[in-house]
């Protein structure tokens, strides 16, 4: 009988799976969307990256921590999902040991940047950065499925290398979702979030 209702919940699972995966929007539209304001909205997403960015193309914070929570509550995170503060930002600026845990000083303060390794995490407020196209992303999934209905605020970032060749290489697509209040919240990054060299 525990065999029994084994089986089935695995295939329960399994269908489920499969059918949620299949389940595509039965139409995608695209609108372009300001490049004055996509700068704007830009700007104070990563303004807090920018404040921790040195001139040397070097993002590493001043403010001395000793968790993500409190990195987190340090800087003005406020238009920046959890999960792309802690993959994208945290994750990056942090050192990391072998075993994948934090870097910590003597006195238990996270260590950024000590090793011979740089990170820089370009932004809006670098020269060579320059915004590709904006546009509003919608999805509908029909009447069935509308609760999965999505509509994303699409800004990708490219390089002007005759501006900057620091920046280099440099693409980036950064999409916002509006939240309860109206605001827009970055809620995923695609392409190059960072980059890194030896001293």
């Amino acid at each position: 009988m525990k065999l029994r209702l084994i089986i089935i919940s695995i295939c329960l699972m399994v269908f489920t799976g499969c059918s949620t995966a299949e389940i595509k929007p039965k139409s995608i539209t695209e609108s372009d969307f300001g490049m004055a304001e996509s700068e704007a909205i830009l700007r104070d997403t990563y303004e807090p990256v920018h404040m921790m960015t040195k001139h040397e193309l070097e993002t590493k914070p001043e403010a001395k921590v000793k968790s993500y929570e409190e990195f987190k509550d340090t800087f003005n995170f406020s238009l920046m999902d959890e999960n792309v503060v802690r993959r994208y930002i945290f994750e990056n600026v942090v050192d990391f040991d072998n075993a994948g845990n934090p870097v910590k000083d003597k006195d238990g303060f996270l260590v950024y940047g000590e090793d011979n390794i740089v990170c820089n995490i370009p932004t809006i407020f670098d020269k060579g950065v320059v915004i590709k196209k904006a546009f509003i992303q919608e999805k509908d999934y029909g009447t069935e499925y509308s609760d999965m209905n999505l509509q994303e605020l699409v800004i990708v970032e490219s390089c002007d290398e005759t501006r900057d060749e620091a920046a280099a290489g440099f693409n980036r697509t950064s999409r916002f979702r509006k939240d309860a209040n109206g605001k827009c919240i970055l809620h995923d990054v695609e392409g190059t979030m960072s980059f890194a060299w030896k001293r």
